[in-house]
This record gives structure tokens, C-alpha cells and sequence, in this order.
């Protein structure tokens, strides 16, 4: 039996569409669709065949992912591909890379994100000066795995009131970030640490929603891109955090050249900060 490409959620109606992208693959999202136009498309019976859901819900998971939770629709993304055993000596060469010495910590994270993608994570901050070291390549590394449940921002995107079209992602990645403001501190070092957040659409009210995003930023300003890098700042932050019960740790890593681009010969030294967590080992 072919699958119905509409449901209705609540008293409106979607379709599920696939849209190409430049690389050749497809993106499954949801568009609003008119009743009548379903009628004329397929006939006024169809519609008995529509699956019904009562709302929206996000429950990420990638272990057993379920599509449906007690009558709600779950917009959280499953993942394109399914792992299976074997080797994947690439990422893990790439992932030594990016976190050198503290790859064990790295891989921690990794799995945690796939295992356990409610978990508290840190912040994790790629700096560097020198272009072209692997900021991006890592970004682009997670999109392949995570696809439509990482997001990239940037610091207008972030700074905004609006925040419909990340705040259910799991990852959230900004590229080239300067967070020169303090709110822009203070929201950033809230959203890592609680698992509630405000979700705001344009047009529409403000809804209380399940956070459970994971802050990923780059850039190459490695002595201000973000405010609590100054030394005053820091110890505010740390009152703060310790406060909460969570720690941070600051890591300094140089790091070798990441072998996911052949063709590329040469890498320069990246510095990785590091934000992490008390509960990152909490396994």
C-alpha cells in the first residue's frame, strides 16, 4: 500500500515533501497543505485515510526512534543512515585530530550525543587565527551525521528574539562567532545549562518548549570571541556556574593536520577551548 504523504495535526493539514539539495539528497519537511486542494487532488474519501494527530511534539532519539509519541507527531529528525559494525578509521583519525590529547573525551562526547542526546554537554569552541584548520570541516562532519537536527547560526541568528527555527535542534553550530555583548553571555550560558526554553515564531505567542541543544561555535578571534574569555569575566562565570553545581574546565589543544581532505597537504595549529561539564561523564 503506497504511504500517505499528508496528515493532519490538530484541525490543519501538512504534507511531507522531500526538497533536493545541492548535494543530490533530500531533506523531508513538513508543508502546510489546503484541505480542498487534497480533495481535488485524490477525492473526498482520501481524506479518511490521512493519519491524525492531536499536536506536535520533539523527542530526539536515535537508539529507537519513534515517529508518533501517544497521539502526538515527533518533529525531532530521524537520522538518514543506520550505523552498522565496521571500520570508520577516517572520523576516528579526524577525531584524534580535533581533540588531540583529550580524545577520549572527544569520543565521550560523540557518543553521548548519539546515545543520550538529552544529556548536559559543555560548549565546545573551536579558535583559532590561522584560516583553513578544520573549524568548518568539523561543522560540515556533524551536518552529515546529524542532518536536519543540526543547525547553523549566526550572531544576528542567535541574537534574535526569534528562535523558531532552532530551538528543537540538537545541534546548534556558529560559525565565526563574537559575542562582544554581555546579554549575548548570559543567554548562551543559560541555554547550556537548562533543559527549558521560550520558543518564538514570528506572528505567534511564545510557548514554553523541552531544550535540549548543544552549543558548537567557531572562530578566529581566539582572545575575544566570546566575553567570559577575559579573565574578570571568567571568575563571574565560574561564581555563576558553580552555583549550579556544574564545573568548567579550560583546555588549551594544538593540533595536527585533520586527515578528512586529502588533497589538502597542509593544516595549521588549531586551539580548542573547551567547556566542559561535570555531567559529562555521567554515563
Amino acid at each position: 500500500m503506497k504511504t500517505v504523504p499528508y496528515l493532519r495535526v490538530g484541525t490543519s493539514y501538512y504534507k511531507l515533501v522531500l526538497a533536493p539539495t545541492i548535494a543530490g539528497h533530500f531533506n523531508e519537511i513538513l508543508v502546510h497543505w489546503n484541505i480542498e486542494t487534497i480533495r481535488q487532488d485524490h477525492g473526498k474519501d482520501y481524506l479518511s485515510k490521512v493519519p491524525k494527530y492531536d499536536g506536535f511534539t520533539c523527542i530526539p532519539s536515535h537508539v529507537n526512534f519513534k515517529q508518533e509519541y501517544q497521539g502526538f507527531y515527533n518533529t525531532y529528525s530521524p537520522l538518514p543512515a543506520i550505523p552498522k559494525e565496521g571500520e570508520c578509521d577516517t572520523s576516528l583519525s579526524f577525531i584524534e585530530h580535533i581533540f588531540g590529547k583529550h580524545y577520549e573525551l572527544g569520543l565521550d562526547y560523540l557518543q553521548l550525543l548519539y546515545t543520550k542526546p538529552v544529556q548536559v554537554l559543555p560548549i565546545l569552541c573551536l579558535v583559532s587565527k590561522e584560516r583553513s584548520t578544520g573549524k568548518s570541516t568539523f561543522l560540515k562532519w556533524l551536518k552529515v551525521i546529524f542532518d536536519n537536527n543540526m543547525t547553523y547560526l549566526t550572531n544576528d541568528s542567535f541574537s534574535s528574539q526569534f528562535n523558531a527555527d532552532w530551538a528543537n535542534k540538537l545541534l546548534i553550530c556558529i560559525d565565526e562567532v563574537l559575542f562582544n555583548k554581555e546579554e549575548l553571555t548570559e543567554r548562551i550560558k543559560y541555554l547550556s545549562t537548562t533543559n527549558i526554553n521560550k520558543l518564538e515564531a514570528k506572528g505567534k505567542d511564545k510557548r514554553e518548549v523541552e531544550f535540549f541543544g548543544k552549543f558548537v561555535l567557531c572562530s578566529n578571534n581566539e582572545d575575544n570571541f566570546i566575553k567570559i574569555m577575559s579573565e574578570t569575566s571568567i571568575n563571574i562565570l565560574l561564581g555563576v556556574i558553580l552555583g549550579l553545581a556544574v564545573y568548567i574546565f579550560f583546555y588549551s589543544i594544538y593540533l595536527l593536520a585533520p586527515l578528512i581532505q586529502d588533497s589538502i597537504s597542509k593544516r595549521k595549529p588549531l586551539n580548542i577551548k573547551v567547556f566542559r561539564f561535570n555531567c559529562l561523564r555521567n554515563k
